[in-house]
């Protein structure tokens, strides 16, 4: 249950911009590359704001120098 909801967050966090993008060859999609990406940096970085999406949100906005290049690599430039 906490993967389901913290895979929502993450969605909220990125926007559903290419929800529907998956590769025929069975790759995986962008939206599960940012979560796979930014699951662990939730986690460490704002566990104590689950499960309030726009806590998560906030946090992760306010931590992003902090984050992974892996998932830094998802935000905004």
């Amino acid at each position: 249950m906490r993967v389901f909801f913290l895979s929502a967050v993450l969605v909220s966090l990125f926007g559903n911009v290419a929800s529907a993008e998956t590769v025929s060859n069975g790759a995986l999609s962008l939206e599960e590359r940012q979560q796979a990406a930014c699951y662990n940096d939730a986690q460490r970085l704002c566990g104590d704001a689950f499960p309030d999406v726009d806590q998560v949100r906030s946090c992760m906005g306010n931590k992003k120098k902090l984050v992974s290049a892996a998932c830094a690599a998802f935000y905004p430039k």
